[in-house]
């Protein structure tokens, strides 16, 4: 792969102990039936309407400039959470990036996500497309590769979260994307917000918390950057 410009942001791993994982009496009263109609008419209206919210913020990253891996095979995004946002519910698009020139495409997208059991216990979630690239015809489909995701530690401690994407799980999203891009894959329940939204989290600074990507195309092993740092 050739070598690009972009500065590598360097720090050592540990990986996270966060498991994977992928979420979700008749009445009698007819007044109650029609309330739930009521009610899941609204839920789905709400549901198309958050939808195509994120279709439209998928379109206006689409158009940016793709980034590029550096010459570790990896990638840093930042994002901004505002701290009048940290209660809120949020779903930020990276920019679309390359592993290479003539390489795949991806996209990147960081979500708070409700427990389904539990309302008041709130996820990050982190997930990565493949998305639609115009040399797609000269690579390997499905994507055989490892991917790792790391919510970054600002502090210099090297205390990442990390979690694995296996190039085994779910073939249909690392198949060649037919339509603009193809489903998400990743982690739902990447860490609690509370990792990054509590007051002194060494993983937000300056309202800014980080997220990186690595593709192991050498397959290095689960801690490719044991000895590194970030600040």
């Amino acid at each position: 792969m050739e070598e690009h410009a972009e500065e590598i942001c360097e720090y050592r791993c540990v990986q996270s102990e966060f498991s994977l994982s992928i979420e979700e009496s008749n009445t009698a009263c007819s007044c109650e039936c029609e309330s739930k109609t009521v009610s899941n008419t609204s839920t789905q209206l709400t549901s198309k309407h958050n939808q195509s919210k994120t279709n439209d913020e998928f379109t206006v990253c689409r158009s940016k400039a793709s980034k590029l891996l550096n010459i570790n095979s990896s990638i840093i995004f930042p994002f901004h959470l505002n701290q009048t946002d940290m209660n809120l519910s949020f779903s930020m698009y990276s920019s679309p990036f390359k592993t290479a020139t003539f390489g795949y495409s991806f996209i990147l997208r960081v979500c708070s996500t409700k427990d389904s059991a539990n309302q008041n216990q709130q996820y990050l979630s982190v997930f990565i497309s493949l998305v639609r690239g115009e040399f797609d015809q000269l690579l390997v489909f499905p994507f055989p590769y490892t991917i790792f995701l790391y919510l970054c530690d600002q502090s210099g401690q090297g205390k990442h979260i990390i979690s694995v994407i296996k190039p085994d799980s779910n073939e249909s999203a690392r198949s060649r994307p037919l339509s603009e891009k193809n489903d998400e894959i990743g982690v739902v329940n990447f860490c609690p917000l509370s990792c990054i939204n509590e007051a002194g989290s060494i993983y937000l600074k300056d309202n800014v918390f980080l997220i990186r990507v690595f593709i192991d195309f050498l397959n290095t092993g689960p801690t490719p950057f044991q000895f590194e740092t970030v600040t």
